[in-house]
Order: C-alpha cells, then structure tokens, then sequence
C-alpha cells in the first residue's frame, strides 16, 4: 500500500473475532482472514474484549484499547504472524526480586511475547511506511517531469499567461497532496519508533544473559536491528535526490502557489529526515544497550 491513494481501497469496513480467526472486511469488498493464535494478546483475550474494537490508523489500523493491540490491514495482507522474532518463548522468572525488576522496568504483565510482538510490528511498519514514501516520490517524479515539459512547451509556443499559470496550478495540486500525504504518515512514524525503542528495550531486559537460549535470542534481536537500519538507510538517497529536485522548482519562483507548495513539501521532506535521525539514534542506543548486557556481536565464544 502506498501512500498515495490507490484505486484498491484497503480501509478497514468490519471486523469479527472468533474462536480462532480473525476476518477484516475491507473498504473494497476483499476480507482477509488469518488465525487468531498468531497474535498472542487477542488469543489470550476475553469475548468482551476482543469486540471492543476501533478502527485507526486513517482507516487501515484496528485498535483494541482493552488490550492494546493494533493491526493494519497492510500487515494482515502480508500474512506474517507475530512474533516470528524468537522461535521459543523466553520464560519469565518466578523469583519475586526478579518480578520487582520487571515492574521497575515498567514491564507490567506483559511478556517478552507480547513485546517481541510490537519490535516486530513497529519495525515493519516504519520500513513500509519509508519504502511506501520513496515509491510515492517516484510517482510524483514522473508527473512533475510531464508538468516541466508542459511548461517548457508552453513557454517555446508563447502560449498565453493564463495557460501557463493553469498548468502551475496543477502542477501545485501535485505538490500539497503528497505533502498532506507525507503530513499525516510522519505522526504514525514517530510513534512507531517510539514504540520500537521501548518494546526493545524491553525485550533485551527481560533476556537472561545465563540462560542457554539467550545467545539465539540476542542474535535475532541484532539481525533485527541491522535489517531494519539497512531498509532505512537505502531510502535516505532516493529521497535526497526528490529533495533538490523540489528545492530547485522552488527557486525558480515561477508562481506564488507552486512556490509556497514546493516550500510546504520540502518541510515534509525535512520532517522525513528528522524520522530517520532518530531511527539511527535508536539503532545506535540499542546497539549499545546490546553490547553492554551480552558483549559486542561475535566476542562470545
């Protein structure tokens, strides 16, 4: 799913939870249907909570608050059951100091499933959402290509002002949409890594550095890391790139509206590499937090 809008309306119409499935209706006639014992905070919920949902997300995310569970149906189409970050459930220790540290930590009665859970879920949705970002700037790429050669046209034809200004018009539109587009996903973002960096966090707390399967958990946990780092990464050039090409159209001042459209965009875009700051200044921090409790990657014996 992309960012812009696509003629597949993916917004969620209704939701029904049995037994052991979950169907989403979606906004286009599609419903998607998966087993409900891939996500361990509905399986284990009552009836009562589990109809007590909202839909969120802009339409494509369904919010259960007695829970706190969310799905998209962009995650539900990917079919991929949560968490498949760990193959065997960490066991949380009976110890009752052990307990008082959990609670410190803020861990409540979560387990380290639940949040393994939303690593994995935050993780996918910011790399979706980025990737998303970078397919819906090539879009706009190509349609402002054609708006420059219009105008270009124009301009050589000595058409008439008023068709000049038309096509700026236009040309505009493009620009505020994306930029409303980019204004509304950049929120869903930011709250993504926060929720990224505190499950982690999380996770690496509740792991025993003496317990035998520990070693095969903070493996994952780095593999998740740097997957996540380098998808991210990848989009910082493309986006670079869409960046001076509205800073340009921006400088030729052409038109009050395309000018003051190209402005609104590039602080979207600068709203962008201000998420992908932080993403690295999150992976830099669990990285540490990593090395610090098991040793740097590849020092163990």
């Amino acid at each position: 799913m992309g960012i812009l809008a696509l003629s597949a309306d993916e917004r969620v119409a209704d939701v029904t939870v049995a037994e052991d499935v979950i169907s989403v209706r979606m906004k286009d006639g599609r419903t998607i249907s998966v087993p409900i014992v891939w996500y361990p905070r509905l399986f284990n919920a009552t009836e009562a909570q589990r109809k007590n949902w909202t839909i969120s997300g802009g339409g494509f995310g369904i919010h259960w608050p007695d829970i706190d569970e969310d799905l998209s149906t962009e995650g539900l189409l990917r079919g991929t059951p949560a968490p498949a970050l760990v193959k065997t459930q960490a066991r949380a220790s009976s110890k009752p100091e052990d307990q008082k540290t959990a609670r410190e930590l803020g861990a409540s009665d979560k387990g380290i499933w639940d949040y393994c859970a939303e690593v994995e879920e935050a993780s996918t949705k910011i790399v979706d959402l980025m990737l998303a970002f970078v397919r819906d700037a090539k879009t706009l790429s190509a349609k402002i290509d054609d708006h420059n050669t219009k105008l270009t046209k124009i301009t050589k034809a000595r058409g008439s002002a008023m068709q000049y200004r038309g096509l700026t018009l236009m040309f505009a539109a493009d620009l505020n949409t994306f930029s409303s587009q980019i204004e509304n996903v950049l929120p869903n973002i930011n709250q993504a890594i926060e929720s990224l960096e505190s499950n982690f966090m999380h996770v690496v707390d509740f792991i025993d550095p003496t317990d035998p399967e520990s070693a095969e958990i903070v493996s994952s946990l780095r593999s998740q890391l740097a997957n996540l780092l380098s998808s991210v990464r990848g989009t910082k050039d493309s986006i670079a790139t869409f960046r001076k090409i509205i800073l340009q159209f921006q400088q030729k001042n052409l038109t009050t509206q395309l000018t003051n459209a190209a402005g609104r965009l590039l602080a979207a875009i600068d709203g962008f590499f201000g998420s992908y700051e932080d993403i690295e200044s999150y992976g830099l921090k669990i990285a540490f937090r990593l090395d610090e409790k098991f040793g740097r990657a590849g020092a163990q014996s």
